[in-house]
């Protein structure tokens, strides 16, 4: 059924990318290929693409385009670097003797692709192999309880495999990975006690498996992923201080996978570049959560499952969604409305409106037409009638079960086709549900239908 669904909700994805920095003390300006580092000033001076000093106006080896140089071709009397302002080898501008080189670049300005680096590397020994390495085809991992708290010195920019970074209880954060631009595989940073960020990461542009970010004790937002743009899922789990989802500033791409759970701290969305289509969008048991606002630019989810939240009292925020494979809303003992629905028109898989304590109607579906699979509504204590299903005309099997309070049909016109199971709802007349099949069946209604256990005494 998902790959009918992501069929049928495909919208083309077009995303642009284009980064320029200047120096303007010096007039000069470079371009930086995304597989480029250090292209801008200011930093490692050095560039995957150049003869190794980072200089400017495509002179090699360090000359830069100045007059009165002494014999090493640079201007105003440096060292061995190649540029202007008094810096040395670092190939950054406007600084003294070091002051704005970074000194991991440089260290790395010798590193290597190192294709038979393949298998796990999480050990020490495994480590020191690949201390020189730009790019490796396996995976590396960091865990505190087998190699120490720390992430050992490296140079990677690319990681075909995965990469992770576990139990730690004393990495503040990440900067041994600020050149790593490429994970191939997963990310994950998990179950670490003192990371409060994740700067460290800001070059880090793809994640083609999951990003996971989960039971890290002290991280308060995700700081530090300035440069993401693509990864097929972010998973955010279990952070009890992330307060804020701040940090990705790139719309994350089409059908990406979203799971927001257990983040205890977290009050709201509005901070996550959403895509206007999403793969699966899951988001539960974040207790503090009250409001879905910063999802209104999504129209069309896969998949949808929301729920735990008891400070979420309405759908609102998710005003522009008109299509999703499965929709799952349970749990939510806050919720009293299901507003912000508005646009949704069309479910094609299976629907499930389940264990919300305090929903009273189902105002919000107003729009609502078609349910191919099965539409559940059955276990919300308060639901006193069906008002907000006045569209509804298509459902594989509608099944309205064990709502207690329910009362009345009231707002559930008439189904054009689909079976139909009413049930154990102890306060609906079952002369009322008699009344209404006759009805439907009188305007050509013909499917199965399962009615039994509701009040017999009225």
């Amino acid at each position: 059924m998902r790959d009918l669904v992501y069929f049928m909700l495909a919208i083309p994805l077009i995303v642009g990318c284009n980064k320029k920095s200047e120096t303007e003390d010096t007039g000069w300006s470079t371009e930086a290929n995304d597989g480029d580092w250090g292209g801008s000033t200011g930093g490692s001076g050095w560039d995957g693409s150049s003869d190794g000093e980072g200089s400017s106006g495509g002179t090699d080896d360090g000359a830069s385009s100045s007059s009165g140089t002494d014999d090493d071709g640079s201007s105003g009397g440096t060292d061995d670097g190649g540029s202007s302002g008094g810096t040395d080898d670092g190939g950054s501008s406007g600084g003294t003797d070091g002051g704005t080189s970074d000194p991991h670049a440089d260290r790395c300005r010798d590193a290597v692709p190192c294709p038979t680096e393949s298998g796990a590397h999480s050990t020490e020994e495994d480590w020191a192999r690949i201390t020189m390495c730009s790019s490796i085809p396996g995976s590396v991992s960091v865990d505190a309880w087998g190699m120490g708290d720390a992430i050992p010195d490296n140079c990677l920019q690319e990681v075909d495999g995965d990469l992770e970074i576990i139990n730690s209880t004393a990495i503040p954060e990440l900067s041994a990975l600020s050149l790593l631009t490429t994970v191939g595989g997963d990310l994950s940073i998990r179950q670490n006690q003192a990371i409060t960020s994740l700067e460290g990461l800001n070059s880090l542009r793809t994640v083609n498996g999951k990003l996971d970010i989960s039971s890290n004790d002290m991280l308060t937002s995700l700081n530090g992923l300035d440069s993401l743009s693509f990864t097929t899922e972010l998973y955010v789990s279990g952070n009890p201080a992330l307060n804020s989802l701040a940090g990705i500033p790139s719309t994350l791409p089409e059908w990406v996978n979203i799971f927001i759970i257990g983040n205890n701290a977290l009050t709201t969305l509005e901070e996550l570049p959403v895509p206007p289509t999403i793969g699966e969008l899951f988001l539960s048991g974040n207790n503090s959560l009250i409001s879905l606002s910063g999802l209104e630019s999504v129209a069309a989810i896969a998949d949808v499952y929301i729920s735990g939240g008891p400070g979420l009292t309405n759908m609102e925020g998710l005003d522009g969604l008109v299509e999703v494979g499965d929709m799952e809303i349970s749990g939510n003992e806050g919720l009293t409305s299901l507003e912000g629905l508005n646009r949704l028109n069309w479910v094609g898989g299976e629907m499930k409106i389940s264990t919300n304590d305090r929903l009273t109607s189902l105002n919000g579906l107003d729009a609502l037409t078609q349910v191919y699979g099965y539409f559940n509504i059955r276990f919300n204590a308060v639901l006193a009638n069906l008002s907000g299903l006045g569209s509804l005309r298509t459902a594989g099997h509608l099944w309205i079960y064990s709502n207690y309070e329910l009362s009345s049909l009231e707002g559930l016109n008439f189904i054009e086709s689909g079976d139909l199971t009413i049930r154990s709802n102890w306060s609906l007349c079952e002369s009322l549900t008699d009344a209404y099949v006759e009805a439907i069946q009188e305007r050509g209604w013909s499917a199965y239908r399962s009615i039994y256990d509701n009040n017999d005494d009225c």
